[in-house]
């Protein structure tokens, strides 16, 4: 018999094994890094309402440092005290993501399965200031365009159909020559489907160690509805 085998006297966790963790099992999440747009007001740190560009948040999402990074998601149960003081609300996450990528409050991050159904009323023909559309939709991650509609002067009410009177570039609606379209000015309503996003916030994300060793990062996440904020108040889907 040769005795006990000699146990290190440190548990040294393996940063490496816990990243490789999360590549193999992780979900692939898209991921969108804030910046802030040209319009932000220096002294109030608020956007231009009715800006194109961003939405009258102040912040924009470019498709350039978009990301998709694997990454473990797990639902978190808010304790009274918690739900009280706003920190975590019903619905929140936890997300998990591999040490070598660095991100920020601000950012949004789009649940790789969960789908959200809302509306938007749009204008016709409206524009900013510098000329740039009105006509785009809160959410860029859509799956689905459900139903198109207006109501005219007459009362009566028109629908209109993705591929034959309109099409998407994005977030932005465009009108398709030969097809129909609401009279200039008219107001109009999109249903449609998307993933539901969420916003890296309000704590930012923890950066772990080991001694020397970087461990995965970690935050909450909190489930980010455009329609619920006022222009300019804080950082939202701008059209980037």
């Amino acid at each position: 018999m040769t005795g006990w085998q000699s146990f290190p006297s440190e548990v040294n966790l393996a940063s490496a094994d816990l990243d490789d963790y999360l590549v193999r099992y992780g979900q692939a999440t898209t991921v969108r890094r804030a910046v802030v747009c040209g319009c932000l007001d220096p002294q109030t740190r608020r956007g231009r309402p009715g800006h194109a560009a961003c939405g009258g948040w102040g912040f924009l999402f470019p498709a350039a440092l978009s990301l998709s990074i694997k990454m473990q998601w797990a639902g978190m149960k808010a304790r009274q005290d918690k739900r009280d003081g706003g920190i975590i609300e019903p619905g929140d996450y936890r997300i998990s993501w591999p040490s070598s990528q660095a991100l920020a409050v601000g950012d949004l991050v789009v649940h790789p399965t969960e789908e959200g159904v809302t509306f938007d009323t749009l204008i016709r023909g409206q524009v900013d200031a510098e000329g740039g559309s009105l006509e785009r939709l809160r959410y860029r991650s859509g799956l689905a365009v459900e139903f198109v509609n207006d109501t005219g002067d007459d009362d009566a009410t028109r629908s209109y159909t993705l591929g034959e009177d309109l099409s998407l570039d994005g977030q932005k609606v465009l009108w398709l020559d030969g097809g129909a379209a609401p009279d200039e000015g008219q107001l109009y309503h999109v249903r449609y489907r998307h993933r539901a996003e969420y916003l890296i916030g309000p704590s930012a994300p923890q950066r772990r160690h080991d001694g020397e060793k970087l461990l995965p990062w970690t935050a909450t996440v909190t489930r980010y509805d455009p329609l619920t904020r006022q222009d300019g108040s804080g950082i939202g889907d701008g059209a980037g």
